[in-house]
C-alpha cells in the first residue's frame, strides 16, 4: 500500500508537466523500486534542504546548485553508472543541463501557444495586422495552421527525445525555433535544398525498416535512400548549420535549449568533428572501426561524454551509450520533479523561470560548446566522408533487420 501511495504522489508530482504520463505509469507498475526510491531522494533533498537557514542565506543560483549537487548525491546509482561517471565526469552536468531543459520546455507552469496562436503571430501573412488582406480570413489561417501541423509531425516522428511529450501545444521555448519555417523561406536557394534534402533523407528507408516489410521494399528503399544521399552537399550542409548556428546566437533567450536540439537534430558540431576524424585515418579498415563506432555514438550529443566513450572498444561503447541514456532519463524525470516542489514552495518567488533559462545557458558552453570554435574548413574528401557518415548507420540496421552481420568493408561506399 505504501508503494502505491508513492506511485500516486509521482504521478500527480508529473501531471504538472506535458509528458506521456500512461508510460510513465507504465514504468513506474513494472519497477515499484523506483517510487520508493524516489520517495526517499525527495525526503532527503527537499526536507532536509528546504528552510535550513545555510539554505536560506544563500542566491537563487546558488540554491539550484545545492538542489543539484545534493540530487546527484542522493540518487540511487547502479555499478554501471557509476563507472559511466568515472569514464566520462561531466555526465552529472550534463543531467543537470537537460533537466533544466527538460524542465522548461514540458512544465505547464509555463503557457504555451497553440498552433493557430503561433501561425497569426508569427506567419509572413500578416494574420494579425487589421490593415492585412489576410486579416478577416479564417479559412486560410487554419490551412496555414494544418500544414504547420502536418510540418511539425513529420519531423517529430523522426526526431529522438530522452521524454515522451505531448504536442497540441508548443513550448514557449519552441517558438524561436519553429519561426526558422517561416525565416528559411527568406534564406538562398543553397540553404533551402540542404535543409529540405536533411528533412527527407531517412523518411522512406525508416518507414521501411520500421515496418518489417519484405526485402524486396527494403530494396528499393534503400536504393532511393542512396540517391538521395548523393544529391546532399556537404558544403550546402555547413551552410544550412552556420545559418542556423547564427540565428540561435541572436537571440539569446532560449540559447542552451535552442543549441541543444540543433546538436540532438542536425548535428553539425558532431558530424563536423566526425568528417575530420575520418579524413586523418590511414587505412580503410582505420575507417571502418571509426565509423561503427560513430554508428554506436550517433545518439550521444554531447562532445565531451562523446570524445570519452569514443576511446573505448565498441562493445564497451555500446553498453556505456545505453547506460548514459537510461541514467538520462531516470535523472531529468526526478530532477524536474523535485525542482516543481521547490517551484511549488516559492523558493526562488516569481524569478524561477528567468534563473533556471539563465543557468541553461550558461552551462550551454560547457556541456555543448562555443559555436565560435566550430572549424567549417573542408578537404577534397570531405564530401565523401560525409557520405559515408550519414550512410553507416542505416546500413547497420539494415543488416539487423535481415538478421545478417555487418561487413565493415560495405561502410566505404
Amino acid at each position: 500500500m505504501q508503494v502505491e501511495d508513492f506511485r500516486q504522489k509521482m504521478i500527480q508530482r508529473a501531471e504538472n508537466f506535458s509528458w506521456d504520463i500512461k508510460k510513465l505509469q507504465n514504468v513506474l507498475g513494472e519497477q515499484s523500486s523506483e517510487c520508493l526510491n524516489f520517495e526517499i531522494l525527495q525526503e532527503e533533498v527537499v526536507i532536509s534542504t528546504y528552510k535550513k537557514k545555510f539554505f536560506e542565506e544563500l542566491d537563487d543560483a546558488e540554491k539550484l546548485k545545492e538542489v543539484f549537487r545534493k540530487t546527484a548525491r542522493i540518487m540511487e546509482i547502479t555499478e554501471e553508472e557509476e563507472e559511466l561517471c568515472r569514464i566520462a565526469p561531466g555526465v552529472i552536468e550534463v543531467c543537470n543541463f537537460m533537466a533544466l531543459c527538460t524542465f522548461l520546455h514540458s512544465s505547464k507552469r509555463i503557457k504555451g501557444w497553440t498552433d493557430k496562436e503561433f501561425v497569426r503571430n508569427n506567419s509572413p501573412r500578416d494574420f494579425r495586422d487589421p490593415d492585412s488582406p489576410n486579416y478577416r480570413e479564417p479559412c486560410l489561417l487554419d490551412s496555414d495552421v494544418e500544414v504547420l501541423k502536418k510540418f511539425r509531425l513529420r519531423l517529430f516522428s523522426e526526431r529522438p527525445v530522452h521524454i515522451e511529450r505531448k504536442w497540441n501545444v508548443m513550448s514557449k521555448d519552441a517558438e524561436y525555433e519553429w519561426t526558422f519555417y517561416y525565416d528559411l523561406q527568406k534564406e538562398d536557394p543553397d540553404v533551402q535544398d540542404a535543409f529540405k534534402r536533411l528533412k527527407n533523407l531517412y523518411s522512406d528507408i525508416r518507414s521501411v525498416l520500421q515496418s518489417g516489410n519484405k526485402k524486396d521494399n527494403l530494396k528499393k528503399s534503400y536504393k532511393k535512400f542512396r540517391s538521395k544521399l548523393q544529391k546532399i552537399n556537404y558544403e550546402k550542409y555547413l551552410k544550412l548549420q552556420e545559418k542556423i548556428l547564427c540565428r540561435i546566437c541572436e537571440n539569446k533567450k532560449y540559447y542552451g535549449i535552442n543549441l541543444y536540439r540543433l546538436e540532438k537534430t542536425l548535428r553539425p558540431y558532431i558530424i563536423i568533428k566526425e568528417v575530420k576524424e575520418l579524413e586523418k585515418c590511414n587505412s580503410p579498415q582505420e575507417e571502418e572501426e571509426a565509423l561503427l563506432k560513430m554508428v554506436l555514438l550517433d545518439s550521444v550529443c554531447f562532445p565531451g561524454i562523446y570524445k570519452s566513450l569514443y576511446t573505448m572498444a565498441t562493445e564497451e561503447i555500446d553498453l556505456f551509450v545505453e547506460v548514459f541514456s537510461q541514467y538520462l532519463e531516470r535523472f531529468i524525470v526526478e530532477t524536474c520533479l523535485i525542482l516543481d516542489k521547490f517551484v511549488e514552495e516559492g523558493v526562488w518567488g516569481d524569478r524561477w523561470e528567468t534563473l533556471f533559462r539563465n543557468i541553461s545557458n550558461e552551462m550551454a558552453g560547457e556541456v555543448l560548446y562555443d559555436p565560435e570554435t566550430i572549424d567549417f574548413s573542408t578537404t577534397v574528401d570531405s564530401q565523401e566522408k560525409f557520405w559515408r557518415i550519414l550512410h553507416a548507420g542505416v546500413w547497420v540496421e539494415i543488416c539487423a533487420t535481415c538478421n545478417r552481420m555487418v561487413d565493415l568493408e560495405e561502410f566505404l561506399i
